[in-house]
């Protein structure tokens, strides 16, 4: 199944549970400093996190990361 930007339902096993959590954040609409907070992490940490995954699964920017977690059931938080 090919999602946004043409990455594959299984390149989401590329990305480490930390990432795949971000990933979660990010298609919830959450910003950087509330993923942080939620996390207990900083901002520079969800940042770096962001560019992995960016680099993981080829994507250009926020909006593709978050249509691609909705497009493969990226467990999102119960709450922001």
């Amino acid at each position: 199944m090919a999602a946004a930007g043409g990455v594959a339902a299984g390149e989401l096993g590329r990305l480490t549970p930390r990432e795949r959590e971000v990933l979660g954040y990010i298609a919830a609409g959450a910003d950087n400093l509330r993923i942080a907070a939620r996390l207990g992490i900083t901002e520079r940490t969800v940042k770096a996190h962001i560019t992995a995954i960016y680099k993981k699964v080829g994507s250009e920017n926020r909006t593709q990361l978050a249509v691609l977690g909705c497009q493969l059931g990226v467990q999102r938080p119960a709450s922001l």
